[in-house]
């Protein structure tokens, strides 16, 4: 915590307990942070047709470059659904690969689902948002004589801020998640 990095010069109060009165149960979100999402369509999903279709697009074209999503945590299973942000995420990349323009028209709705699901933080596993941060890359509406948030270069410097909170630079202790933890940080690397 801060106190390894700040010592007793610095006094500061660091809540152990937060209190989840208040929260959706469903989300674990606020009540009001719901029902913004709600209202920004961030919970709806493409039909199941579409979203099979943006998903191998993704695994064709976006996953040669970015080699950090399975294909099977895409998946719903009777025992875990998949991350929402992250099915926003891979639907925006994938809506930008695929020559069908209906879809293309729908790129700019996933990147505003997506986006408003990380700035809410919808995602509790931080991991998954790193990766769904990478995948946003894919959307960047301007180019770079225009000052935006809403492009690749923003979206990697978040990435890279969160790697280093959650220690993704450093070498990896060995396990199962060893090589997909190198992956992830050296996409964040390369895109850079």
């Amino acid at each position: 915590g801060r106190s390894e990095y700040l010592g007793d010069q610095v006094p500061f109060t660091e809540p152990l307990h937060v209190s989840h009165t208040g929260l959706d149960p469903e989300h674990g979100l606020p009540h009001l942070d719901v029902r913004f999402l709600a209202l920004r369509k961030a919970f709806d999903l493409p039909s199941r047709t579409m979203r099979e279709s943006l998903i191998d697009a993704f695994m064709e074209h976006c996953h040669p470059w970015t080699p950090i999503v399975e294909r099977r945590w895409l998946e719903e299973t009777d025992q875990r659904r998949p991350s929402l942000l992250l099915l926003q995420a891979v639907f925006l990349a994938g809506s930008r690969v695929l020559s069908s323009p209906l879809v293309h028209t729908s790129s700019p709705e996933f990147y505003e689902r997506a986006r408003a699901l990380f700035f809410h933080g919808h995602e509790k596993n931080t991991t998954l948002a790193i990766v769904a941060v990478c995948l946003l890359q894919w959307w960047n509406p301007t180019g770079p004589e225009k000052f935006s948030v809403n492009t690749s270069g923003f979206w990697v410097r978040i990435g890279v801020e969160l790697a280093y909170q959650v220690g993704l630079h450093k070498e990896p202790a060995d396990g199962p998640f060893k090589s997909f933890r190198r992956r992830l940080w050296w996409t964040l690397v390369v895109s850079n």
